[in-house]
């Protein structure tokens, strides 16, 4: 296998090259051949490598790791179930087997999906868990080519957005130069991107999204959330604002009920050792009860008044529940009288949707007969021609009769075959005969025919034209019951309203 490589690719391929002897002294396991990827260049030892990973695996340790007491062991081997007895004879499943499988179902998920580039880093060289060696990581970044790539991308227009997702998220940075009412996506992208003064060189606009240099983006979510912090503390002062301004009015108004209620202390005490105010307080009730038996006197006017008014309205409602019971029943006997009428005009327009669809089926009668009285026509027309065509045609095999009979006579010669020629041609005379005959037979058959349909046509529209005088009388008693209907409407309407009333 070595030999068949080198002796392939040595010196012909640029990626392919022999390590020198000196350059492979002293290891223990010197490489055959160099592969010379993009990351560096790698030698490759190729001894036992078409026998190497293929031992077998062994089920009963897989179910022994599988089953064992150590989680991260356990997790390991989670997805390697022994196969049964029956598959274990048709499958030998080997390391590279399983690195195999392990790989294609890796390419079957990376395939389903839409990655833009993958990159697996080795973070040290020693294969310890948790250390992390930047030179390593930076030097295969670069041999990678991750960080040309970022610069590749940095150089053109990395950030893109769509229009109605642009406006959406940043018009709030130029909420001032949008017009009122509904605007495109697109127009309202270049109107914020113009007053936040972006130049050619920084955003670009495409058919479906608007294009930005690397930061630019980052720069209009940073002005973005300053007029965010700059709205919410707008808000934040004007409710608080609004807060100080209740609280200030409530304790002015509580200031002068203080005020109020320190000035009415004053006063008690400086008016209850005052003569004329005991006086008072003790004449006060006299004249209290003297205004409460007028009070009382007014009261009984009052009461008098509300039992007369109370037996008024007593009265009335007694009046106003009988004509109720009487409206009531007069309700109930027009309602009754309103679903019967309503009946009937459900039964006509019945009866009008059933002589409108009668109306249709002669109507499609007719169009049929009309049809087939055009049809008989026509062939009517076409008999007549060929009638005419076979007259016409008799009429130019008499005339060459003639003239061959009269060639008879004056030739004089010829005569038996002259004869048999004017036999031909009054055999032919005949049978264009019996084809006239029978053409005049046709044309008296569609004739009759003809006359037939129009008779037919003549009985369906008389019936087409009783159909409309019974559909117009109808049509006229239902227009009748529907105006006795909104008469009776009226009435009930008016009656309701008198009763209210």
């Amino acid at each position: 296998y070595k030999d068949k490589v080198i002796q392939q690719h040595n010196k012909k391929h640029p990626k392919f090259s022999v390590p020198s002897i000196k350059s492979v002294k002293g290891m223990e396991h010197p490489p055959h051949f160099n592969i010379h990827h993009y990351a560096g260049v790698v030698g490759y030892n190729v001894e036992d490598w078409l026998t190497k990973n293929a031992d077998p695996l062994n089920d009963n340790c897989l179910d022994l790791f599988r089953k064992s007491a150590m989680p991260y062991m356990a997790e390991l081997f989670a997805d390697c179930v022994p196969a049964g007895p029956k598959e274990r004879k048709k499958t030998f499943q080997t390391m590279a087997m399983v690195h195999r499988k392990s790989l294609n179902e890796l390419m079957g998920m990376l395939n389903t999906t839409y990655p833009h580039f993958i990159r697996c880093l080795v973070p040290n060289e020693t294969k310890t868990p948790g250390k992390v060696q930047a030179e390593l990581i930076l030097h295969q970044l670069r041999c990678n080519g991750v960080l040309e790539g970022i610069r590749i991308v940095r150089a053109g227009f990395p950030n893109r957005i769509a229009y109605a997702d642009f406006k959406q998220r940043y018009q709030i940075l130029a909420a001032s130069a949008i017009p009122a009412g509904f605007i495109e996506a697109k127009e309202a992208s270049q109107i914020i991107i113009k007053h936040l003064a972006l130049t050619d060189d920084e955003a670009k606009f495409g058919n479906t999204k608007v294009f930005f240099r690397a930061g630019i983006l980052g720069r209009l979510e940073d002005l973005r959330d300053e007029k965010i912090t700059e709205i919410l503390t707008a808000f934040q002062a004007l409710a608080r604002g609004w807060i100080a301004r209740k609280i200030y009015k409530k304790l002015m108004e509580q200031r002068v009920g203080v005020v109020v209620l320190q000035r009415n202390i004053r006063q008690h005490f400086i008016l209850r050792n005052w003569p004329w105010w005991k006086l008072f307080t003790k004449v006060k009730p006299l004249l209290s009860i003297a205004r409460q038996e007028e009070e009382i006197r007014a009261k009984e006017e009052e009461m008098k008044k509300a039992m007369e008014e109370a037996a008024a309205t007593a009265a009335a409602k007694k009046e106003l529940e009988e004509k109720y019971a009487k409206l009531e029943n007069e309700r109930m006997a027009i309602q009754a009288e309103l679903e019967r009428e309503r009946q009937a005009a459900i039964d006509a327009e019945d009866l009008v949707f059933k002589l409108e669809g009668k109306q249709k089926e002669l109507e499609e009668e007719n169009n049929e007969l009309i049809d087939r009285i055009e049809e008989e026509e026509e062939n009517n027309f076409i008999v007549a021609e060929n009638k005419r065509a076979v007259e016409a045609e008799l009429a130019g095999v008499q005339q060459e009769l003639a003239a061959l009979g009269e060639k008879l006579k004056t030739a004089g010669g010829d005569i038996q075959g002259k004869e048999e020629e004017i036999k031909e041609k009054i055999n032919e005379l005949t049978r264009k005969d019996e084809e006239i005959k029978k053409l005049d037979l046709k044309l008296k058959d569609t004739s009759n025919r003809l006359s037939e349909t129009e008779s037919q046509l003549q009985m369906a529209q008389e019936k087409g034209q009783r159909l409309d005088k019974d559909k117009k009388k109808v049509e006229s008693e239902l227009s009748e019951t529907r105006q006795d209907l909104e008469k009776r409407k009226k009435y009930r309407l008016r009656l309701c309203v008198d009763t209210t009333a």
